[in-house]
């Protein structure tokens, strides 16, 4: 019967059963491990739907696998913003210390893609990974973004809705993170005071150093300023 369910998976039941199954399971590691942090494999959590109801407070957190970059993306076919408000279901979803993980995969020279995707991440509280499209789950890419010290975020809360011209931004102790949604166009905005570009030998077209009180940001494309 348990198996029958299992293969009709638009079948209620067999999904109620599947959770149930999941639920189980990290119960019974948790007893045998008390004490251990729980993650697991989230990236469909929140995907269309809330989260269910029985996976609320399960994990401490977990790999949001592939949430840029792939052909099944949720950012490649439904868009930037249904992509976020998944990665915040997810992260509410968590027990704390919510050790959420976003996963992008692409080509490490493409700079505006990878900042695009950091930037996106630190909207929202989680870690960020880079998979190199060419050698998937093999060593690690690194970034001069990486180096940059931005502190703690500020305010008690992420942000909910776009800053200027459809441009998100985050402030951080030591600088600031902007962010340009798929499909907004080319925008150039006001900083409202002076900050300065990272120094970094990757793409010095963009982090050259420079102070600046304005920026353009290419269509999904995003950046890290500092105070």
């Amino acid at each position: 019967m348990l198996t029958a369910l299992l293969t009709r998976r638009s079948d209620p039941q067999a999904s109620a059963l599947l959770r149930q199954g999941f639920v189980n399971y990290y119960s019974l590691a948790k007893s045998l491990m008390p004490g251990k942090y729980q993650i697991g494999n989230i990236a469909e959590w929140g995907l269309g739907a809330p989260v269910p109801p029985e996976y609320q407070q399960m994990l401490h957190g977990g790999v949001m696998e592939g949430f840029i970059g792939k052909s099944w993306s949720v950012e490649t076919y439904a868009g930037w913003q249904t992509m976020m408000n998944q990665y915040r279901a997810i992260m509410g979803a968590m027990l704390e210390p919510k050790i959420g993980i976003f996963n992008q995969w692409g080509d490490p020279t493409d700079y505006k893609a990878f900042r695009y995707g950091l930037a996106s991440c630190l909207m929202d509280d989680a870690y960020y990974s880079f998979t190199d499209t060419s050698k998937g789950y093999t060593g690690v890419v690194w970034f001069d973004e990486y180096g940059a010290n931005l502190g703690a975020a500020q305010g008690a809360s992420p942000p909910t809705a776009a800053w200027q011209s459809g441009v998100w931004r985050r402030d951080y102790d030591n600088g600031i993170v902007l962010v340009n949604p798929k499909g907004n166009g080319p925008q150039t905005v006001d900083l409202g005071g002076t900050f300065r570009k990272l120094s970094g030998t990757q793409d010095p077209a963009t982090n050259n150093g420079l102070a600046v009180t304005s920026v353009t940001l290419l269509d999904r494309d995003g950046i890290i300023l500092r105070r």
